[in-house]
């Protein structure tokens, strides 16, 4: 389709999304799926994939609050909801050019690339989003640990040159929806762009200053650490 999905205009994206979801034709798949997009987004460098996250994701159901539903088109949607009931893992690679997107649904993630370092964090991320005072004050605290967790881990290996690196795959033990650790995961490793304030918990990232161009999180039962950082080339 000829939209990229954005944070900041989600219900832009979910208008042009849904309509031509619906067109396609194609029936909901079995779950868990693996759901992948490949977008092309104006702009050098177009901004990278985090950002892009839950537009991409939540144009696939009907349970968000704006934008056409395709029970509107009298169809199901491609996905019930985005719980991990339904998504155990979420992949997207971002590239300069003409607004475009592509989704590929599956059941498994191959990675085209290189592997130069897996790191393993022996602490668990929180959720990005907070709805109540008390699970607020417990996400701040968990992100500090997290933070702390991960500069240790990644201390312990030897990294590639950041020039080298140009897709992450994160790891993870079943928790919330896919898309809703990104921001967290990534500013633990690549802290935030300049000028925007960095917090402390994310101060003296690994990566700082590094964007990938490629992100994807899998819900993995098999590693032995909450969350595993594979950085590829």
């Amino acid at each position: 389709m000829h939209a990229a999905p954005s944070e900041d205009h989600r219900t832009a994206y979910f208008e042009a999304a849904v309509p031509a979801l619906a067109a396609s034709g194609k029936p909901g798949a079995p779950a868990p799926l693996i759901i992948v997009g490949h977008i092309s987004a104006a702009g050098r460098p177009p901004g990278g994939p985090a950002g892009r996250a839950k537009a991409f994701l939540d144009a696939l159901h009907d349970d968000r609050k704006s934008g056409p539903k395709y029970r509107d088109f009298c169809l199901p949607a491609p996905l019930t909801d985005d719980t991990p009931r339904y998504v155990g893992g979420l992949a997207l690679e971002v590239r300069p050019g003409p607004p475009q997107t592509r989704y590929l649904i599956g059941d498994h993630l191959r990675v085209a690339g290189q592997l130069l370092v897996t790191v393993p964090v022996h602490c668990a991320a929180p959720n990005d989003i907070a709805g109540t005072t008390g699970e607020r004050a417990r996400s701040v605290a968990a992100r500090h640990a997290f933070g702390e967790a991960t500069r240790s881990a990644f201390a312990q290996h030897s990294l590639p040159d950041m020039a080298g690196i140009s897709a992450v795959v994160v790891r993870h033990h079943p928790q919330r929806d896919e898309d809703n650790t990104w921001h967290t995961w990534m500013t633990a490793i690549c802290g935030v762009p300049r000028g925007t304030g960095v917090p402390r918990w994310a101060d003296r990232a690994p990566l700082a200053g590094w964007r990938p161009t490629a992100i994807a999180s899998i819900a993995d039962t098999t590693i032995n650490s909450p969350v595993r950082y594979e950085l590829w080339a």
